[in-house]
């Protein structure tokens, strides 16, 4: 598999911000923001860390261009398919073009099958 610098930069700058990320969650549970000291509890706000959905402050490309052009995403096509023709996904492709999921599927019968899914919401 081929990696241009570019992606190979974006993919180090997503996985340092997901270790950081972690790494300061971990921090910030093990410094508690009530601590016993003698007979009373010192509670101290500025130890308070503000509960942050990371999903939303780091983002790929892909998934806000996405949510920008009012794209459904592969995972809601995959569910979508799976309920509606009770199959197992095999394969699943964007055309951006046509703005259509070519899903290939493995029917309960055996067959497969080639399914079109609108990509639009």
């Amino acid at each position: 598999m081929k990696i241009t610098s570019i992606k190979l930069c974006k993919r180090l700058l997503i996985t340092f911000s997901v270790i950081s990320s972690v790494l300061f969650a971990s921090l910030a549970s093990a410094v508690s923001p009530d601590r016993q000291q003698g007979s009373h509890s010192v509670r101290s706000d500025f130890r308070k860390v503000p509960e942050i959905d990371f999903r939303t402050v780091i983002k790929p490309e892909r998934w806000a261009r996405d949510e920008q052009q009012n794209r459904r995403s592969k995972a809601d096509v995959v569910q979508h398919v799976k309920q509606r023709y009770n199959a197992t996904v095999l394969k699943i492709s964007l055309n951006e073009q046509r703005e259509i999921y070519n899903v290939r599927v493995l029917m309960p019968s055996g067959k497969i099958r080639n399914i079109q899914v609108s990509a639009r919401r």
